[in-house]
């Protein structure tokens, strides 16, 4: 892809940046298992599995904004016609088709499972069971993430830099590199 292609997509390779750097916090917060801590009071607690469940959510639901299929938003999707439409090489083409239905079908599991049982819509199971029991990062989920991640990569022909802090001082954190070394 062209550097103008990159920056005319740009808000979906934001919106990566988000899901990663929200997974990140998730797995962090959830591994530290302070929300468990006998220092916290039980309304820090509440507040701890709130924000735990917010992370959740907002990786599930990032991961569905980068796959949505309408018109005119920004996704895979709109890439993907794009590329379709403008004269690229059929090879390239190919490829784009296959990125965006490998990840499709990836999703399609979290979707269904996060998504449409207790995030967007409430079915009649998930009012008995408003959560998953674990508010811990799914492998299924992480592994969505990373398939993001490698799209994205695949989009821009680059390995795409995610990371948080100060960069120019070399004080930052390496979020492709700290998610691909989780081990769940």
């Amino acid at each position: 892809m062209t550097q103008s292609l990159l920056d005319e997509f740009k808000p979906v390779f934001s919106e990566i940046h988000r899901i990663v750097l929200n997974c990140g916090a998730l797995y962090e917060k959830t591994e530290s298992r302070s929300y468990l801590s006998s220092s916290l009071s039980e309304l820090s607690k509440l507040f701890e599995c709130a924000s735990i469940i917010s992370l959740k959510r907002e990786v599930v639901m990032g991961l569905c904004r980068i796959d949505d299929d309408s018109k005119n938003k920004w996704s895979f999707h709109e890439i993907k016609k794009h590329v379709n439409n403008s004269g690229f090489n059929q090879k390239f083409v190919s490829h784009t088709n296959v990125q965006v239905s490998a990840y499709r079908k990836k999703i399609n599991i979290v979707k269904t499972k996060h998504r449409n049982s207790y995030i967007a819509h409430s079915s009649q199971q998930s009012y008995l069971n408003q959560y998953p029991s674990k508010m811990e990062l799914s492998e299924e989920l992480l592994e969505c993430v990373l398939l993001a991640i490698e799209v994205g990569d695949f989009f821009a022909a680059e390995c795409l830099e995610y990371t948080w802090g100060d960069v120019q001082n070399d004080n930052f954190i390496d979020l492709r590199k700290y998610l691909t070394d989780i081990k769940l």
